[in-house]
């Protein structure tokens, strides 16, 4: 696709988060009043799960409503699937009238939560071997990206990652949106999340 035309954003304080979403088969009642989600994860993402990660729990059944739950488990014991190891982690959550043992659910693993860090749009990052850049300039008379600074990235999510280094809040950059007919801003779309400081697992 061909680049019309050029996106800015302004690089902003907020809170971010990295996941990792899996599907479970549903719920196994615990003691009284706990439920306890038991769900597999492939061998490339297990060393990322810890005991005591947050998760938050969908119900297929349950519309609109997001429950939290611990990890209380991490086996050691894998079983294979199509080649690939899986290891099962078990999550312990508050039980509500809405569930029922046996439900469906997706889990997001909260892998990496961070307070008041600075944020841009992940599509204003350019990652060049190892390092990553983003502009901060715009020539218009030459419709070309300058201004480029290497940044050093923190965690994620499907439309924002956080800039620990390189940019100051405030700070104007520019991107390419591909595809596009108008210009677009974006003042930097806030991330859902609070949890640990910045650095902390």
């Amino acid at each position: 696709a061909s680049v019309s035309s050029s996106g800015t954003a302004s690089a902003s304080s907020a809170s971010s988060t990295s996941s990792l979403v899996e599907t479970v088969s549903g719920f196994v009642i615990a003691k009284g009043d706990k439920m306890i989600v038991t769900m597999n994860v492939d061998e490339l993402d297990i060393l990322s799960i810890k005991k005591g990660l947050s998760a938050e729990i969908s119900l297929d059944a349950v519309e609109n409503a997001v429950f939290s739950g611990e990890i209380m488990r991490v086996s050691g014991n894998a079983s294979a699937s199509g080649g690939v190891a899986q290891y099962p982690v078990e999550i312990v959550l508050d039980k509500t009238e809405d569930m029922l043992s046996g439900m469906n659910a997706s889990v997001e693993i909260i892998i990496e939560q961070a307070e008041d860090v600075l944020v841009v749009p992940l599509t204003a990052v350019m990652d060049e071997g190892e390092k990553s850049y983003v502009y901060t300039g715009y020539d218009e008379s030459k419709e070309e990206l300058t201004g480029k600074v290497e940044v050093t990235l923190g965690c994620s999510d499907e439309k924002n990652v956080e800039i620990r280094s390189g940019l100051s809040e405030g700070d104007s950059i520019y991107y390419q949106i591909m595809g596009s007919e108008e210009s677009s801003k974006n003042e930097g779309d806030r991330m859902k999340g609070t949890g640990m400081p910045d650095g902390m697992e």
